[in-house]
């Protein structure tokens, strides 16, 4: 057997569960039941050799120490971390700053050794790291001087001393180092009162990650009572460092193992978004400034307990149901099916490794994928599955999977994915200490490297026998401190969930809590407490055209109707479609020029009881035909030359543009159709980037409740006059038809040839007194391009995504008002 039909083999057993380990020269199989049937006994049996062989081939190659001589070998992690230092230098970015509270007679001199021999114990901690022929120069200095600093605070008021072990800290975080230079680590002692201090650490993330500070806290500590007892050092001296592990990495890149990894990694991302676009409370910059803030909880231990039990039932670890938890609130949060999540591994499942410092963490994937609203249970035999591939080819340094796979870039934000999760299942105990007691200080984080950073452990400081502590790293650029809170709060509303009943489907889990709930019910109800409840969409309208059905409500092309002419047509529509048998609550879609012919059919499916499903002419058949079938609806309103649009689709069809004899036959009186604020108003249909378009359900009481909040702030007044260039097949036409309608203002309905052209889009605003155009940043800049000076009195609404600073620059000079929306 070629080793290609080998490889061909072994992908197949893998995708039906089944499992090969080398044992010397036997080979162990495992499968779930009923997988191994004989016909794949015979097969395996028949190329055993050729699987051993091919086995062989990948099992990772021994370590060896390296020469100390010439130039030394850099990983992938730190050859980047490097390059981003010589863009940047001296960022402060990767800096990792941790405290300590230490309370007893603590031997200040033997301290200093203890930290002196932990230096010359780990060449990372004497290691810089300069330049050569544009590449990064790893040296290590023989010298081991401990670099303690002493600060003493005793002398100030208690609350100033723990206010300065904070500006400390923040110190060490936002100072970059000088890495041509060294020493990369400082540690700092700060004195607080008789027998209370503070040690404050600081380490570039080039020569330490979360195994290492760990490694470093209770090393330390051995070798301080080591110093006190006057012995030498009880740690058996380490064979190999860091730089074994770099040659070791690279030698691997070369190698069948790597290789299929590599190619294991290509697959699972392939398709990946490059963003998950979590709801945030600014926009992003379009270059991070990195400053972070920390939320941290406590999770009562009984839950993770019963969340580990329950995992177990499905052979699961609490890792992954963890992972399976948070991957499931944040699809809630950004609405999306397909979540790419970052989680590390310590990278030292190799004995040779176990006890370096060192930056020897990678950065594996782990993707969810929502789009069939699995279970809890479901979703977590995917996450399992997934986290199982994602360990078993964590050996490939996440830098090269960056770049064999080469995804977009962006300085905005991080390559493939955004949100890491981790879980560190060992507690973060010390050893005892001659009297003396330790506990972690909370600092907030002096920078964010991704957006989100949810990481999760277990300790036994401070009397919380063993909790789970939960730590949130998030970016101040994107989040306030309250929103991380409350997504904690959904977070573990999640896992109970978990807990209480996994065949709940993902969708399904309410994730409010009751506060929450009763503050957000009174926050709304205080913000629709002046809208009319009983209040129906349509019914807007003919509130309007009652008042006043002289007053001008919409031009189209030069020609304006009155309110009393769009609500007398509206009312002649609803007839025919209730006589061509529209029932109540029925669904009507309508595909049609941008003309009076719109608001005039939206109204009048209304008023017959239905709903309306817009539709635009300008998109493929295909997707107008799955819309209207996907919606059942019972018929088309549209015009004769769009009617081949739906030569395909067996449905209805209302030619508008040849029922004028109909039409003149019925009368101008409203239909006696009960209609409630709780029935579907319209339903409109997703873009379908992710799949086939989704409709979305909208009732009467959500528009109309939200027009009444749109028309307070930013705010709409009868006498402003509104610009609608918006496709009613998207939810923002809804404001531009709606609004104006309801507070009596009029609507100028710009053409389809107009919308894509600026001056066009101009002199329809200067013709018409335009007070209000909500847009896209693409049409705002479209209208400034094409020479609009702008006018004092129009208020301008900008969304459907993020407004650049530069374009709100340029606005701002323009308009009276400019909202971001």
């Amino acid at each position: 057997m070629s080793t290609e039909a080998a490889e061909a083999l072994l992908g197949r057993l893998e995708e039906r569960g089944v499992k090969l380990q080398l044992e010397g020269e036997a080979l162990r199989v495992s499968a779930p039941k009923g997988v191994l049937d004989d016909r794949l006994r015979a097969e395996l049996t028949a190329n055993k050799p050729a699987l051993i062989a091919l086995l062989r081939a990948m099992m990772p190659s021994a370590v060896s120490r390296v020469s100390r001589e010439g130039v030394l070998p850099v990983s992938a992690a730190q050859q980047r971390l490097w390059f981003l230092d010589q863009v940047e230098p001296g960022n402060a970015a990767y800096n990792i700053v941790g405290a300590m509270r230490l309370r007893g007679p603590l031997n200040v001199a033997a301290l200093s050794g203890a930290f002196e021999d932990l230096i010359s114990r780990h060449d990372s901690l004497r290691t810089r790291i300069g330049e050569r022929n544009g590449a990064p120069l790893l040296e290590i200095s023989d010298e081991a001087r401990a670099q303690v600093e002493f600060r003493d605070l005793s002398a100030k008021p208690a609350v100033d001393a723990e206010r300065g072990v904070l500006d400390i800290a923040a110190e060490l975080g936002r100072t970059g180092f000088d890495m041509a230079k060294g020493p990369l680590s400082r540690l700092v002692l700060i004195k607080l009162a008789n027998e209370h201090y503070a040690l404050v650490s600081g380490i570039h993330h080039i020569v330490s990650d979360g195994w290492s500070l760990r490694l470093m806290l209770t090393e330390i500590f051995q070798l301080y009572q080591a110093r006190l007892a006057g012995r030498e050092s009880p740690l058996m001296p380490l064979t190999f460092s860091p730089i074994d592990h770099a040659a070791w990495e690279r030698e691997q890149a070369g190698s069948h193992r790597f290789d299929r990894s590599l190619d294991h990694w290509k697959q699972a991302l392939k398709g990946a978004p490059a963003l998950l676009d979590m709801p945030t409370d600014r926009p992003r910059l379009a270059k991070p400034t990195f400053r972070g803030g920390r939320v941290h909880r406590l999770i009562d231990p009984d839950l993770i307990a019963q969340i580990k039990a329950r995992a177990q039932q499905q052979t699961a670890t609490v890792f992954m149901a963890l992972m399976a938890c948070w991957q499931a609130v944040l699809h809630r949060y950004s609405g999306q099916d397909d979540i790419v999540i970052g989680t590390p591994l310590a990278n030292r499942n190799r004995p040779e490794f176990e006890g370096l410092i060192g930056c020897l963490i990678n950065n594996v994937v782990v993707r969810g994928r929502l789009q069939d609203n699995p279970t809890l249970s479901q979703f977590l035999d995917q996450i399992r599955g997934q986290a199982l591939g994602a360990f078993e080819h964590g050996e490939v340094p996440f830098d090269l999977v960056v770049e064999h796979l080469n995804p977009p870039r962006s300085v905005s934000h991080a390559p493939i994915f955004q949100v890491l999760f981790t879980h560190m299942q060992f507690p973060v105990d010390l050893p005892p200490m001659a009297g003396l007691s330790a506990e972690p200080i909370v600092l907030d984080p002096a920078a964010s490297r991704f957006d989100l950073a949810c990481e999760m452990w277990v300790d036994g400081f401070g009397g919380h026998a063993h909790m789970q502590r939960v730590n949130y790293e998030f970016s101040l650029d994107l989040f306030d401190e309250r929103t991380i809170a409350r997504l904690h709060d959904h977070f573990e509303q999640m896992l109970k969930a978990f807990v209480a009943d996994a065949s709940q489907r993902v969708s399904d889990v309410e994730l409010v809590l009751a506060d929450e709930d009763r503050a957000l019910l009174k926050h709304w109800s205080s913000a629709v407490a002046d809208h009319n409840r009983s209040l129906c969409l349509h019914q807007v309208l003919e509130i309007s055209a009652s008042a006043a059905p002289d007053a001008p409500a919409l031009t189209v092309d030069g020609r304006t109707f009155s309110y009393g002419e769009i609500d007398k047509r509206a009312n002649r529509l609803a007839q025919l479609l209730a006589n061509d048998g529209v029932k109540p609550r029925s669904l009507v879609a309508f595909c049609l020029d941008r003309t009076e012919d719109i608001p005039v059919a939206m109204s009048a499916v209304l008023k017959a009881g239905a709903a309306y499903v817009p539709l635009d002419p300008t998109h493929p058949p295909d997707r107008l035909r799955y819309i209207v079938e996907n919606a059942q609806a019972a018929c088309i309103v549209t015009l004769r030359r769009f009617a081949g649009l739906f030569d395909k689709a067996d449905m209805k069809l209302i030619i508008l543009d040849e029922a004028g004899d109909a039409l003149a036959s019925l009368t101008d009186q409203p239909l006696n159709i009960a209609v409630e604020p709780n029935d579907l108003a319209y339903v409109l249909y997703t873009s379908g980037s992710t799949g086939w378009p989704k409709g979305v359900e909208v009732e009467h009481r959500n528009v109309v409740a939200f027009l009444d909040a749109m028309a307070r702030e930013p705010g709409f007044a009868q006498h402003d006059v509104l610009l609608a260039v918006t496709t009613p097949a998207f939810d923002i036409s809804g404001l531009e038809i709606w609004l104006p309608l309801m507070k009596r203002g009029r609507i100028v309905m710009a053409s389809r040839g107009d919308v894509i052209d600026g001056a066009k889009l101009g002199e329809l605003i200067d013709a018409n007194g335009v007070t209000v155009l909500q847009a896209t940043p693409a049409t705002w800049r479209m209208l400034v391009a094409a020479g609009w000076k702008g006018k004092s009195d129009i208020k301008a609404l900008c969304g459907g995504e993020a407004m650049p600073r530069d374009l709100a620059n340029v606005l701002l000079d323009r308009v009276g008002e400019l909202w971001n929306m």
